[in-house]
This record gives structure tokens, C-alpha cells and sequence, in this order.
């Protein structure tokens, strides 16, 4: 992407984007396969919210990065898209110092290796722990191996509990992006600027968003196992549909309310919107995919999750014409088109309507290598990994971010295309790595905090960008493609990180069957010798699947295909809640407000920072208050400012009302960070066994980010030129279905196994206060630090 600037070659860009979408991914099927792994029951929430932590921190960063003033500006676009490579090259140098899941070394019959990752993962613990979990580990893959059923898609489908906990994560994922959450995040610049503020003030405006998601998103690891995933989603549910209220009346009544109340009350409601969207939808579902499978079909359930998650994704960006992150990029990016084709052919100017194609391929582009990443996600994690899956996948991000870079210099928007496409190969895959990896190392009281983690990573990303998009940074004309090129840092980073951290035990034991390596990996992470109860429920996992499950199998196992049903509409519920519209569009929208340009980015860089915030704060609330409350809250807050926001921008004949929109705009990424935001890739990663969560993972990135292009396509026609200010009435429907979706289908996941999961979801009262009667009840409500499950899959169908 870096490369087709310099270029001048779109279909450079166009790649790369792909590229880059297939990396997202994969990363967010094998990244919360290995958290759930290697995490401790106790803290398996916190740490697979980590997730979502590290993904509001993303989104964070892009904003600051985004900014006018850093590269956001038309010259430095370019180096913007090559930023990825520096947490790839990171990624990479710190996956050479992490161990393999030791579930997944014990499945590979590598006891050694299992016990070695167990025991570097487990470091507090003593021998005799480690020793007992690895001897768990191995009775599970001992059990797995008596009740040997070939997991597949199929499988996982034609058992009624696995598929109903496919459902649950096919609803959460849905619910992930078709909340609104991200459209508010990515478009709230476009709400700021129908406020009346001046676009070149809402970029900065839009780093409240991101803030304020990242806060919720740290919160979250600290409440996630505490209130639990569906206290959390439900709660993130009605918190953004208060918001996306708020944020529609805004927008309604920006001309007939004073400027200067709007403006506030717009930014405030964006900024609730995204929090509310980090509490529950955005990190939630991530958590499901691990937490409702057991190993063997959480490698699948993953997969169908990250599917389902990047077809949400994927619809959201198609949805709306691609403006990246405010009206400012656009036109720097259509300067750039306009000299390569006149380099080329010495045409003076270039056609509206071409200009228009280019970069809506470059943009939807993402979306599509999101998908691809994600749907080929299971394979690489199972194949390398879940810590190899994330070093190879950082040199997609790097090359993504070299294409981005040289686009502008060799005046190629080709190299900008392809790059775009690489990055969106390396970041589908990622949040389907991520969470994985996240929830396979977390303890059980801990996961939900840790998975929400991601998304606020992914926040302070958004975050980030949106600052130095800015023109007074790298938004400019000229500096446009050194902004693209900054994930080099991460990407970097991130691959120093993981030299120093172990492979997930419950791969190393459960795949590669290496005991040793999954005990030292358990002990590392858990600090203490004394692994080895986690390790007999790695190895009874073990037992009950043999076999990594095929994508197919999630559909044949009852309560698998229930889990992945949960997962598809979690991460639809992310991509339709309307988040990634407010994102993408927040400088029009405040611009449409009332705001000038210049205000109408500043606001849109503070939506950013909202969103950061919030985001922060939801990590250390998903241990606490649960994944189900907190994603509740989000979509209900999120709902309630849509609602909202829709009467504001309907209505908006005075400052007051102009002030409400930008207030709920707010509101809305607020929400959107309780929720939406990072619980579907946290419920994704819990939802689902070893075997089957990397084939979820897979479907929730191609759902997530097919849901972002089909938004991220259509938000421009229906909001200019058909719907206009009712344009959120869309959203705000959605999100009350997927609310409703998730009160009655979505399990708390905190704190509790797979069988623990599944037998709720097929109690058939998950919003029941009373508790499913099994036999590792006990050992649950007691909070043990220790992951896996025995559910006896004989009884699963």
C-alpha cells in the first residue's frame, strides 16, 4: 500500500489491501485461539478481552496517526498504510520467545514441549500444578480420542448444542458490526460536520472516540469475569442504542439548536456510543468463540466467527462509500489518483465516477483480504500455530505497508490497492489469531479482562490513526503514505514481543501433543509450577477430539452450530450497529451537523479517544461484570443514541440539537467500547473447543468484515442521496435485534468451561439467574484459574 502511492498505481493498493484484510483475518481467528489456550479459567475473560484491548488501542493510534498534522496529510497518506509493518516485525521478534498452547502440543502428542509451555505460561505455579494440569489436559485429549468423532463444520453443525453455540457466536460477531458501533467510530467526523463543526476540527474531535474506547476497553479485562460476557453484551447492546438515539436527534436538529451545545452533545453521544460498543458487542463475541467450544471444534467455531465477522465487516464498508477516515483523505487520495493517471496518459483530469471506483476498490479491498485472512485463518493456526500463524502474519502486514508506502512515490495507486488488500489479509487473520491466542493463555478469571485487551488494541489503532490523518500531521497531500506506513513499527514490535512469550499450551499439548512444552509454556504464563489440573483438562480435551475440526463440522454438531450461530451475530451486531459508519464518516457527519471541516476532524480524532477510553475501562470490567452484561449495555446504550441521534439530525435547526448529535455520536462509540466493540471477538475465542476454534475464528473475521464492506458501501448512498438523516434508523433497528439476540441466546461465558457453556445453551435459558446443573459445577463457581473443558460430546447430540 505504501508502494502504490509512489507508483501511482491503485491496483497496487488494491492488493495490499487484501493482503492486509487476509492478515486481520486470520489474526482474529488465531489470536483468541491462543489466549484461550494458555489462559487459566479464572482469567481466560480478562485475558482474551485483551483482544480487543490491543485492537482499541489500534484504532486509537490510526487516529492520532490519521491526524493532518502527522500523516494524514496527502503526501504522507501512504507511509500511514505502512505503520502495520512495525507491529508485524514486533509480533514477530516476540512470538520467538512464546511457547506453542500447551492443549494443542498435548494434541499433537508432544507432552514435553506441552509441559515446558505450560510451565513457562504457568510460572507462579508450582511443578505439582503444572504436573496436574498437564495430567487434565492429557485426560482430555485422552477422552477426545475414546469419543473420536472427525470435527468438522459439518459436525459441529449436526449437533444441537454445538450449534446452537455457533448461532450464539454467529449473532454476536452480526451484532459486533451491525450494532453501529463502528460506524460510529470510523464516521463520526461525517455526524460532526452535519453538526456545523468545520471537518478540520472533527478529526480531532473524533479522538474522544477513541479514548473513550480504549478506557472501556481496559476497564473490560478488569470486569469481564466478574459481571460476565452476557451481562456485558447486553449491556453494551442497550447502552449504544441509547446513544445511536441521541446521535440520530443531534443530527436531525444540528440547524436549530446554538452550534456550541450540539458540537458537545454530538461528540458526547459518539463517544458513549463507542464506549457502550467496547463493553460488550466489540469484544464479547470474541470471548464466546473460545469460551463455548471445546478445543477440537474451537480451531472451526472460530473460524465461522471471524467469517461471519468480516462479512459484516465487509457489508458495513460496502454499505458506505469509503472516505477512510474523513473527508480530508478522501480528497488527498483523489489528488493522487487524478496525477498518476495524468503521469500515465497526460490526462488533465480524471472522471468523477473513475475516481470514485478506485477508491472504493482500494477501501472495500480491506474488507475482502478481512475475509480471505479470517477464512484461511484455521489453517495457518493449525498448521504453525497460534504464535507462528501471528510471525508469519506480520510479514503480510509488512509487505502491505511497503506496498501503501511506494504508491505515492512511484505514483502507483495499483501498489496502494494491493497493499490495502495484503493489510486486510494480515488483519482478518489477526483478529482471528489474536483472540485465540489470547484466550488460550488467559486464566479463567482473568480471560475476559485479557480478550477485551484486543479490542482496545484495535481502538487505540483507530485512535491513533485518526490523529496523525490529521492534516496538520500526516493527513496532508504530501505525507498521506508515510501514515500508512507506521503499522512497520507494530508490526516490528510485535514480532520482537513474541520471541519472548511461549505458544499457547493448549496447542502445544492438544495439537502437537507435546506435554513438556505445553507444561512449560502453562508454567511461564501462570508464573507458577504448579500447572497441572489445567493440563489434565487440556488433555481431556485431548481426548474428546483427536482432530482439529474442518469449517464444515461447525454446522453438523449441534451445539457447536448453536455456538456459531452466537458468534455470526455477535460479529454482525459489531459491523451493523453502525459503528464503522460514525468512523469512517464522523467528519461528514459533523460537517452535516453544522460544524466546519477543520472542527469536524478534531471531533472525530476525540470520538477516537472515546472510544480508547472506554475500550480501557471495559478491559478491566470484562473480568467483573461478565461478557454477556457488558455487551447488553453497549447494544442497549448504543440503541438508545442511535435512536437518539437519528431525532437530533432530523430535527437539527439549532445549536441545542446540533450539540445532541455530536453528544450521542459520542455516546455511541462509548457503547459501542463496552460491548460491540470487543466482546464478539472475546466470546468467539471462548465459545468454542481447541479443535473447533480456529474454523470459528475463521467464519467470525468473514462475517465481521463482509458485514464492514457491506456498511462501508452502502452508508455513503443511503446518507447522502436516499435516507439521509434516517440513514441510523437502520441501525437502530438492527440494534435491538441483536439485543434481543443476545439476552436470549447469549451465555455468560466468564470464568467457565466450554461444557459449562454448552450446558446453559441447552438449558435454553441463558438470561436464567439459576445455574446448569453439571457435574464441574463445583469447580466453576469456585473460581479456578484452570482452562478446557470434558464435555462428553456423546451427549452433545
Amino acid at each position: 500500500m505504501v508502494l502504490s502511492k509512489n507508483i501511482a498505481s491503485f491496483e497496487v493498493f488494491i492488493v495490499g489491501r487484501i493482503l492486509i484484510g487476509f492478515s486481520a483475518g486470520f489474526g482474529a481467528t488465531v489470536g483468541p485461539i491462543y489466549v484461550n489456550e494458555i489462559a487459566p479459567l479464572r482469567v481466560r475473560g480478562s485475558l482474551g478481552a485483551c483482544f480487543q484491548l490491543f485492537v482499541a488501542f489500534a484504532v486509537l493510534l490510526a487516529q492520532i496517526l490519521g491526524l493532518d498534522i502527522i500523516l494524514g496529510r496527502q503526501h504522507l497518506w501512504n507511509y500511514l498504510f505502512a505503520i502495520p509493518i512495525i507491529f508485524s516485525v514486533l509480533q514477530c521478534t516476540l512470538l520467538m520467545f512464546t511457547h506453542e498452547t500447551p492443549a494443542f502440543l498435548l494434541q499433537k502428542k508432544r507432552r514435553r514441549a506441552a509441559t515446558r509451555a505450560l510451565k513457562w505460561f504457568r510460572r507462579e505455579k508450582s511443578d505439582d500444578d503444572i504436573q496436574e494440569e498437564i495430567h487434565e489436559m492429557e485426560a482430555h485429549v485422552r477422552n477426545m480420542q475414546t469419543n473420536a468423532t472427525k470435527i468438522s463444520i459439518r459436525v459441529l453443525w449436526s449437533k444441537p448444542l454445538l450449534r446452537k453455540c455457533i448461532l450464539i457466536l454467529i449473532m454476536t460477531h452480526v451484532a459486533q458490526h451491525f450494532t453501529g458501533g463502528y460506524v460510529i467510530f470510523f464516521f463520526g467526523d461525517v455526524i460532526l460536520t452535519r453538526a456545523n463543526l468545520k471537518v478540520e476540527y472533527a478529526s480531532y474531535a473524533m479522538l474522544s472516540n477513541g479514548i473513550a474506547y480504549l478506557a472501556v476497553a481496559i476497564s473490560l479485562i478488569f470486569i469481564v469475569d466478574k459481571i460476565g460476557r452476557r451481562s456485558l453484551l447486553l449491556y453494551g447492546l442497550i447502552g449504544m442504542a441509547a446513544t445511536s438515539c441521541v446521535i440520530g436527534v443531534t443530527i436531525l436538529k444540528s440547524g436549530n439548536i446554538p452550534l456550541y451545545h450540539m458540537i458537545f452533545l454530538e461528540i458526547f453521544a459518539m463517544m458513549a456510543h463507542v464506549s457502550f460498543s467496547a463493553m460488550g458487542p466489540s469484544s464479547i463475541p470474541w470471548l464466546l468463540s473460545t469460551d463455548m467450544f471445546l478445543q477440537p471444534e474451537r480451531v472451526y467455531a472460530s473460524a465461522i466467527a471471524i467469517v461471519v465477522n468480516w462479512l459484516s465487516m465487509f457489508f458495513v464498508l460496502m454499505t458506505f462509500v469509503p472516505l477512510f477516515v474523513s473527508k480530508n483523505n478522501f480528497l488527498s487520495t483523489e489528488a493522487f489518483i487524478n496525477e498518476t493517471n495524468h503521469r500515465r496518459d497526460k490526462t488533465s483530469h480524471t472522471n468523477e465516477s473513475t475516481i470514485t471506483l478506485i477508491f472504493s476498490l482500494a477501501v472495500s479491498i480491506f474488507a475482502l483480504g478481512g475475509m480471505i485472512g479470517g477464512l484461511f485463518g484455521g489453517f495457518i493456526t493449525d498448521r504453525f500455530g497460534r504464535k507462528g500463524g501471528m510471525l508469519l502474519n506480520n510479514i503480510v502486514s509488512v509487505l502491505s505497508c511497503v506496498l501503501m508506502f511506494i504508491s505515492k512515490p512511484v505514483y502507483s495507486y495499483e501498489a496502494l490497492i494491493v497493499g490495502r488488500f495484503f493489510l486486510g489479509l494480515s488483519c482478518g487473520y489477526g483478529s482471528s489469531v489474536a483472540p485465540t491466542y489470547i484466550n488460550e493463555v488467559s486464566p479463567r478469571n482473568l480471560r475476559g479482562t485479557l480478550g477485551a485487551a484486543f479490542q482496545l488494541g484495535v481502538v487505540v489503532s483507530l485512535f491513533l490513526s485518526q490523529g496523525i490523518s490529521l492534516n496538520s500531521v500526516l493527513g496532508s497531500e504530501n505525507t498521506w503514505h508515510y501514515a500508512l506506513a507506521l503499522p512497520i513499527v507494530f508490526s516490528i514490535m510485535q514480532v520482537v514481543l513474541l520471541l519472548f512469550v511461549p505458544e499457547t499450551p493448549k496447542y502445544l499439548l492438544i495439537k502437537r501433543n507435546d506435554l513438556p512444552a505445553a507444561e512449560k509454556a502453562l508454567q511461564w504464563l501462570r508464573k507458577h509450577p504448579h500447572v497441572q489440573h489445567e493440563i489434565s483438562e487440556m488433555q481431556e480435551e485431548q481426548r474428546q477430539h483427536q482432530h482439529s475440526a474442518r469449517m464444515v463440522d461447525l454446522f453438523f454438531t449441534p451445539t457447536v452450530r448453536w455456538a456459531l450461530f452466537i458468534t455470526v451475530f455477535l460479529q454482525l451486531s459489531q459491523q451493523f450497529s453502525g459503528i464503522n459508519a460514525v468512523i469512517y464518516y464522523s467528519t461528514v457527519i459533523f460537517q452535516s451537523a453544522g460544524f466546519t471541516k477543520q472542527v469536524a476532524q478534531y471531533a472525530n480524532l476525540g470520538l477516537g479517544g472515546t472510544n480508547v477510553l472506554v475500550t480501557v475501562i471495559s478491559v478491566f470490567l470484562m473480568d467483573r461484570l461478565g461478557r454477556r452484561l457488558l455487551h447488553l449495555t453497549g447494544i442497549g446504550g448504543m440503541f438508545i443514541t442511535s435512536l437518539l441521534l437519528v431525532i437530533s439530525l432530523v430535527v437539527q435547526s439549532t445549536p441545542f440539537w446540533n450539540k445532541i448529535s455530536l453528544i450521542m455520536t459520542i455516546l455511541f462509540i462509548a457503547f459501542f467500547g463496552i460491548g460491540p466493540g470487543s466482546i464478539p471477538w472475546l466470546i468467539t475465542a471462548e465459545l468454542f473447543t481447541h479443535a473447533y476454534s480456529v474454523p470459528a475464528s475463521s467464519i467470525a473475521v468473514l462475517v465481521n468484515w463482509s458485514a464492514n464492506f457491506i456498511v462501508g458501501l452502502g452508508f455513503k448512498p443511503l446518507f447522502t442521496g436516499l435516507l439521509h438523516q434516517y440513514t441510523f434508523v437502520l441501525f437502530t433497528g438492527l440494534l435491538l435485534i441483536f439485543f434481543l439476540l443476545t439476552f436470549f441466546f447469549v451465555p455468560e461465558t466468564k470464568a467457565k468451561t466450554v461444557d459449562a457453556i454448552y450446558a446453559e445453551i441447552n438449558a435454553g435459558r441463558v438470561w436464567s439467574k439459576r445455574q446448569p446443573q453439571s457435574q464441574y459445577h463445583h469447580n466453576r463457581s469456585s473460581g479456578s484459574d484452570n482452562v478446557g473443558s470434558t464435555v462428553n460430546y456423546e451427549n452433545l447430540a
